[in-house]
């Protein structure tokens, strides 16, 4: 039997690493004409592709609904100085599934690109979850001093709410203070004379349960896979501090 999530995952890996603008529905187009004889069920492949951008496993990748002209919407996978609107053709994963248009095409010239050419406009994703040495098995021993837990007030922090794929959304000027990377810890903090469990975001990699490289804006998104360790019903309250932004549940 095939692992449905490894299959999607090597397909949407091929299409980022083009730098190509796809949908769920490409997605499956092109599993169908790889996995001929598999059933291969669409709604399957659009919750693995769903799973993969909620988890930031799509680097600088974001995605756009539009409109096509069969009249249906669905969201389109792209990097940031695309307009979907325009630049995405519907034909694409059909084209080339019929032999007219390759999989490997340097975005930037139209050259095809065999086996053994490099893409010499590839890319490294960032802005993805990255994994973090465990502390008890590898040790940080950067200059860094362990500190006590963030102690905050209820000034200064700001509300706001995870957009429609329950991420939260950091803004570049609340990360001024920190790296490249951006590490994710579970602490506790006062708020309103009460102790409340807080997400400490910051560049001390201390018990930090992930990490995060910036985007390409420099902002960063928290997956609801870490929200839920501070609770909360999808609206928080954001500060920034000298050294950290603190995130705690409303």
């Amino acid at each position: 039997m095939i692992s449905l999530s490894s299959e999607v995952e090597q397909v949407v890996t091929d299409l980022t690493r083009n730098r190509r603008l796809f949908s769920a529905h490409d997605v499956t187009k092109l599993l169908r004409d790889k996995l001929s004889g598999e059933r291969i069920r669409h709604n399957d492949v659009k919750k693995e592709v769903h799973s993969m951008y909620d988890n930031d496993d799509l680097g600088i990748y974001t995605r756009t609904q539009v409109t096509l002209n069969d009249g249906s919407s669905p969201f389109v996978y792209h990097l940031p100085h695309h307009d979907p609107n325009t630049d995405y053709d519907s034909d694409w994963a059909v084209n080339q599934i019929q032999g007219n248009q390759p999989l490997s095409v340097d975005p930037m010239t139209g050259a095809v690109l065999n086996s053994n050419t490099p893409n010499p406009h590839s890319f490294h994703a960032v802005g993805r979850q990255i994994n973090t040495p465990s502390p008890s098995t590898t040790p940080y021993t950067g200059p860094f001093t362990v500190t006590p837990p963030v102690s905050v007030s209820s000034d200064g922090f700001k509300q706001r709410k995870v957009t429609v794929e329950g991420r939260l959304q950091i803004p570049s000027k609340m990360l001024d203070v920190l790296g490249d990377v951006a590490y994710v810890r579970v602490d506790q903090v006062q708020k309103q004379g009460g102790t409340v469990d807080a997400l400490i975001i910051s560049t001390n990699p201390f018990n930090a349960v992930t990490s995060y490289s910036l985007n390409s804006d420099n902002r960063i998104r928290i997956s609801n896979k870490f929200l839920s360790k501070i609770g909360g019903n999808g609206t928080y309250s954001v500060k920034s501090t000298k050294d950290s932004v603190v995130v705690v549940a409303d």
